[in-house]
């Protein structure tokens, strides 16, 4: 979603954009896509050769994607090279497929990165020799000490058992992340002629200022000239807001997992019931995709209070007045939109804190000059690579 968001900054600057996902995502997004597609943007897909049920195998997804993708891809760009009239002058890659650049490079064509996560997780992503080197974890991510530790004296410090590739549930899945995903996106990084970062300036300074190649690009819906969100795997509910609006202010918790999240039956009855134990009113996003049974007459208790929808339009939803409290999975998309709608906490400073983040952040406009830069730079089509000026001053 936010590369979406970025792509549409493109097409209302008058770049033309191809935006190319996989196809079992393709089908996926165009079929939940409510609003009208942008004329100057094309959505296409390549396929990864794989069977739907194979897809439940991560390791054995990314081997596919890795073996089918980069000829498909070579293949879809002539295609679009001989029809169009503008030649493909520009391929932004997401971090972790590093693949996509090592295709941009062989068909000489300028290339960058976009890093959908932390400037933190990136910087870790960097740092992995210092890490080897000091000791902190060994050539398989796995952590060596014992001890919190510090990327630079302007970073916040981190526990390497808690490094990202260490939280994916299991060994195996751990070790898959470290190897596709890390070490992939550290190459992909280095190798790219730009690096874009989905985060602010005034949220991880000591990142960017640790690596001014990097530039956060975290665009404000209201700055991409879009009434909505595109690149959601489910249509939204938009009944929700006429509930909404009939709530008082500051009243509603707003609950939302994410599109990848995965609960155990038990773990959903907990939340469930935690949710109604609140007595307080309710809104709960509940993917159409999830198996799970509410516990017996549920929805009758909740009806006077509790709303439950299939997907909801997170943003109109938490700039909503009637919102009062997101409860998360702390993905770093749902992070950033619930700092930027200021988060209301019961204390009273942390909910002084959230706001002023969220002023911050509203005023903030170097995403904005970073984001011109780039385009400026995709228009010229030269060599000169514009960096972090805010990062390259602090350094």
């Amino acid at each position: 979603m936010p590369l979406m968001e970025v792509a549409r900054c493109f097409t209302s600057d008058g770049l033309k954009v191809t935006f190319v996902n996989m196809e079992f995502i393709h089908k996926q997004v165009i079929s939940a896509w409510s609003d009208e597609q942008d004329g100057l943007m094309q959505m296409v897909c390549i396929t990864d050769g794989m069977e739907p049920d194979d897809r439940k195998d991560l390791k054995k997804l990314i081997e596919a994607m890795y073996r089918v993708g980069p000829k498909t891809l070579e293949d879809l760009i002539k295609g679009i090279n001989k029809v169009d009239n503008d030649e493909i002058t520009c391929i932004i890659a997401d971090n972790c497929m590093g693949w996509v650049i090592r295709v941009a490079k062989k068909m000489g064509i300028r290339q960058a990165t976009y890093y959908p996560g932390s400037a933190a997780n990136l910087a870790l992503a960097l740092s992995l020799e210092k890490l080897m080197e000091d000791e902190v974890i060994d050539t398989k991510g796995a952590p060596l000490k014992n001890e919190m530790v510090q990327l630079s004296t302007a970073m916040p410090s981190m526990n390497p058992a808690h490094f990202t590739w260490l939280c994916m549930g299991n060994p195996v899945r751990n070790q898959i992340i470290f190897d596709v995903m890390i070490l992939e996106g550290k190459k992909a990084a280095e190798a790219s002629d730009y690096i874009i970062c989905n985060s602010h300036m005034e949220l991880e300074p000591g990142a960017f200022s640790l690596f001014p190649k990097v530039l956060p690009i975290r665009l404000l819906l209201s700055t991409t000239k879009s009434a909505k969100q595109a690149g959601h795997f489910w249509k939204e509910d938009t009944t929700c807001q006429n509930w909404l609006d009939q709530q008082p202010e500051c009243s509603i918790i707003y609950v939302a997992f994410g599109s990848l999240t995965i609960f155990d039956q038990n773990q959903f009855e907990e939340l469930a019931l935690g949710l109604e134990l609140t007595n307080k009113p309710f809104l709960w996003a509940v993917r159409p995709d999830t198996p799970y049974f509410y516990p017996s007459g549920y929805m009758d208790r909740i009806s006077s209070h509790g709303k439950v929808v299939s997907w909801a339009p997170q943003q109109e939803v938490l700039n909503h007045p009637s919102v009062a409290c997101f409860v998360s999975h702390c993905g770093w998309n749902s992070t950033l939109e619930g700092v930027s709608n200021g988060q209301l906490l019961n204390n009273k400073t942390l909910k002084e804190n959230a706001l002023n983040l969220q002023e911050k952040l509203q005023a903030e406009n170097s995403s904005y000059n970073n984001l011109r830069k780039f385009i400026d730079w995709i228009k010229e089509g030269g060599d000169n690579l514009p960096a972090n000026e805010e990062a390259q001053t602090s350094c």
